[in-house]
């Protein structure tokens, strides 16, 4: 949420948030547009064009697809890890559920989760919520 994507042109920039929660705009490139409903960030870069593109937060949100560059950088930095640990996941929301597929159990995975997650997906379950689970093991570590 701390980047706005533009959807015409692709630019992204970061954004700045104020410790009363308004957000401050700190590029040049992204501006407010002011209409008279609400404001809402839109593509300076665009506007010369003579365009008034709405930015977006460069994030994906529930029903979109994730871009081919980031599917391929999560996936590259799975196979370049050495364990994953999931928590509060039931592994069926694609494609977060799908890219564990790629790994083909070379890579051991961890799952923190009260409910017990669908067979094959995990090596290692433990019955927990993360919170529990981590503040046991800082105190078994006692760091």
């Amino acid at each position: 949420m701390s980047r706005l994507f533009c959807p015409s042109c692709g630019n992204i920039h970061n954004i700045a948030v104020n410790n009363d929660c308004h957000t401050k705009l700190v590029k040049t490139a992204y501006d407010v547009h002011i209409d008279t409903q609400a404001s809402s960030p839109f593509c300076i870069s665009c506007a010369y064009d003579g365009l008034q593109v709405t930015a977006m937060p460069d994030v994906v949100l529930f029903g979109e697809s994730v871009k081919r560059k980031d599917h391929t950088d999560a996936i590259n930095g799975l196979l370049e890890s050495s364990a994953i640990i999931t928590s509060g996941t039931a592994f069926d929301v694609m494609p977060a559920s799908t890219m564990l597929t790629f790994i083909n159990n070379l890579i051991p995975i961890i799952d923190i989760n009260p409910d017990k997650p669908k067979d094959g997906f995990v090596n290692y379950w433990y019955e927990g919520t993360a919170e529990e689970t981590f503040k046991k093991l800082d105190e078994a570590i006692d760091i």
